[in-house]
């Protein structure tokens, strides 16, 4: 009569060595599992004639004296591109330029 266990293995030691091999197996399982494709970070434009100062003090380099200052200056004539801002609005200048550029829009209509 043939042997039912592989190799003389009793069952106990079949058991004993799946529990050992299936936790590192089921980890690699989990490491090499594909990931759900990254989305792109949602990019929201304001307008800085409308936007309030809460949301002013969200862009980068903006504080309080900043946004005050585009407030104040807005009020006289609402801006009609990143160039009028950077020159009716001191304080702001060619890095803060670069930086705001993909954050604002201008619409035509105040």
């Amino acid at each position: 009569m043939l042997d039912p266990t592989p190799r003389g293995w009793t069952r106990p030691i079949r058991n004993i060595a799946a529990g050992i091999a299936l936790p590192p197996a089921i980890g690699l399982l989990i490491a090499t599992w594909p990931e759900a494709p990254a989305r792109p970070p949602i990019v929201l434009r304001i307008d800085p004639n409308a936007a309030p100062r809460a949301v002013l003090l969200t862009l980068p380099r903006f504080g309080g004296s900043l946004a005050d200052a585009l407030i104040r200056a807005r009020q006289e004539r609402p801006f009609r591109s990143l160039q009028d801002l950077d020159d009716r609005v001191r304080g702001v200048g060619p890095a803060t330029v670069a930086r705001l550029r993909p954050l604002l829009r201008f619409d035509d209509t105040p």
